[in-house]
């Protein structure tokens, strides 16, 4: 079975949807735990035994209590708190939401607080950015490990959807601030996704995600 990552972020005029650990990517522990340099950013940490379900409700992962994992985004609609974490699986993260409602002490806590936070474009595995669509001429690479500051931009998906691995999932980056700095002044490309599996279910898994960091 195969899902779709769902986070929601609007950043900038890009819709993204949600996001390996090749060519020295990583930063995961073995259950896909942040570890240096993810875990100088935004976490989550869970205080018990937690079973975190997707959007089907079907159960995607177990968390241990003490498990830190990298956070994506906070997101507020009424009273309820979304927020989204990643598991930095070795085949590349993986995006679920936690959601908690207002007065709710959840079993799960976080070292930054929603609306006090900087956004980050980081690279997971090194990553080839492309012109187009078919991927037939290189505009750079991105080293795994890449982090920049980048308070916009986004990616949505540019391929057919599917449920085929054997199919490429491409997506079109806004890249803003990463590709000022790291990709020679060009700001939108073409990149590959790659499939992880977490749960028996396989997801999408973006090379390239965005994150939270604390203002410091």
């Amino acid at each position: 079975m195969m899902r779709r990552g769902i986070s929601g972020w609007v950043v900038g005029a890009v819709v993204a949807l949600a996001g390996c650990n090749s060519s020295g990517g990583g930063g995961g522990g073995g259950r896909g735990t942040a570890e240096p340099p993810w875990d100088a950013y935004c976490t989550v940490t869970f205080t018990e035994n937690y079973k975190v379900v997707d959007v089907f409700d079907d159960v995607a992962l177990t968390a241990r209590a003490g498990e830190t994992y990298l956070l994506g985004e906070f997101r507020t609609f009424g009273k309820k708190l979304t927020t989204t974490f990643f598991v930095l699986t070795d085949e590349g993260p993986v995006d679920l939401d936690l959601e908690a409602t207002e007065g709710e002490t959840p079993p799960w806590e976080t070292n930054c607080t929603e609306g006090e936070t900087r956004s980050y474009f980081g690279v997971y595995r090194e990553t080839v950015v492309y012109k187009d669509e078919g991927l037939s001429e290189e505009v750079c690479t991105l080293p795994a490990g890449t982090i920049v500051e980048s308070p916009t931009g986004g990616y949505s998906l540019a391929s057919d959807l599917s449920f085929d691995e054997s199919e490429p999932l491409i997506y079109l980056y806004d890249l803003a601030a990463l590709g000022t700095e790291k990709c020679g002044g060009v700001t939108s490309g073409y990149v590959q996704a790659d499939y992880a599996h977490l749960g028996g279910v396989t997801y999408d898994s973006l090379p390239i995600i965005r994150f939270e960091g604390p203002k410091e």
